[in-house]
């Protein structure tokens, strides 16, 4: 089964496993950086852009099975917080997204923040730090081959830990 996996945000990190690689699971990462104006937004042609790519991506990949980590948006944030403009752009690529696989016939799947972070390091408010120091001794070295590569970034680990939760549940890969 492969699986891509998408942590939204003008810097997405992209995940991938294919549960029946040669060397079972087969993990990849990497990040799709987004040239966002220096308020943070992304114009409709930034849009396109990553609308072609996931249907480049997709028809070369053919992915089963697409997850990403769904928005958590907080009622009391103030208008003009930087976080409503991140929740902003989320949303926009994630129904980007959904077009996508709806178009190319692509099961999709969201997993909320708290979902994936109770997963990856036991407390569902982990931090990204967290995060990151639990990819450290529970993916790499055990699950995905080698240790963790300095200058991954932290969009990256979400996808990874994104993978490796849709891994455990829809693809029957054991994540200890």
């Amino acid at each position: 089964m492969i699986i891509d996996t998408f942590d939204l945000a003008t810097r997405t990190g992209v995940g991938s496993v294919d549960t029946a690689g040669p060397v079972t699971p087969a993990w990849s990462w990497e990040h799709w950086m987004l040239k966002a104006s220096s308020s943070g937004s992304l114009t409709q042609a930034d849009y396109a852009v990553f609308y072609h790519r996931l249907h480049t991506r997709f028809r070369e990949r053919r992915p089963d099975l697409v997850v990403y980590e769904q928005i958590d948006f907080v009622k009391k944030t103030p208008k003009g917080h930087p976080m409503v403009k991140a929740f902003q752009v989320a949303s926009r690529l994630s129904v980007i997204l959904m077009v996508v696989c709806d178009q190319l016939g692509i099961r999709i799947e969201g997993v909320g923040p708290s979902t994936l972070k109770r997963f990856a390091a036991g407390n569902g408010n982990a931090s990204k730090a967290l995060m990151t120091d639990a990819a450290k001794t529970r993916l790499f070295g055990s699950v995905i081959p080698g240790s963790m590569p300095s200058g991954i970034s932290t969009d990256e680990v979400d996808a990874l830990w994104l993978a490796a939760w849709a891994a455990a549940e829809f693809g029957g890969v054991a994540i200890a």
